[in-house]
């Protein structure tokens, strides 16, 4: 079932203070590594790219999932920097983008409030694709690390059901292929 928009908002109060808490953790000790000197910081960052949905998908409080987050990335370093990478040229992109277009459009001083507040609504379109990268991040690094499948994601979001397409792994989204069926594709 299609999850309402209760579903949604009970989820998200019951994330806030774990993310919010986690996210002061990791980004005191994120700094300090910067500060300290690029190498921790920049390490630091990639082994706790995936804590967020540690607290959404799998219940993980503040702690527990930085460190959810450094067994999942431990192995995968390189893959999950590329991805952090990317999701932050992305993101830098699209501001940039944005900026440009509205500032050969804004006619008053872009350092106004509204011209500030104009030239921040990238976020919203930034923002959700970064935590869409993230989730898709550590969706691959819970299928290399632990094979999940449908299956197992279903039972960690709490949804019941059962597989009953003759999946040999029991993963509820096996289809099998069929030569028949690329014709009519």
């Amino acid at each position: 079932r299609a999850p309402s928009l209760k579903d949604c908002a009970t989820v998200g109060v019951r994330c806030f203070c774990p993310i919010l808490l986690a996210g002061m953790v990791a980004g005191t000790a994120i700094w300090l590594g910067f500060l300290l000197f690029l190498v921790p910081g920049v390490y630091l960052t990639v082994v706790w790219f995936v804590h967020q949905p540690a607290i959404v998908i799998e219940g993980k409080m503040e702690v527990g999932s930085l460190g959810r987050s450094y067994e999942l990335v431990s192995n995968s370093w390189c893959y999950v920097f590329c991805t952090l990478l990317i999701a932050v040229l992305v993101m830098f992109g699209i501001d940039l983008v944005w900026r440009i277009i509205l500032g050969a459009f804004m006619e008053g001083n872009p350092f106004s409030i509204s011209g500030q507040i104009l030239l921040s609504l990238s976020g919203i379109v930034s923002i959700p694709i970064y935590s869409i990268m993230i989730t898709i991040a550590y969706m691959h690094l819970r299928i290399e690390k632990e094979g999940m499948n449908a299956e197992s994601l279903a039972k960690d979001l709490g949804v019941q059901g059962e597989s009953t397409n003759g999946s040999p792994d029991g993963d509820a989204a096996w289809q099998p292929l069929i030569l028949d069926d690329l014709g009519k594709a």
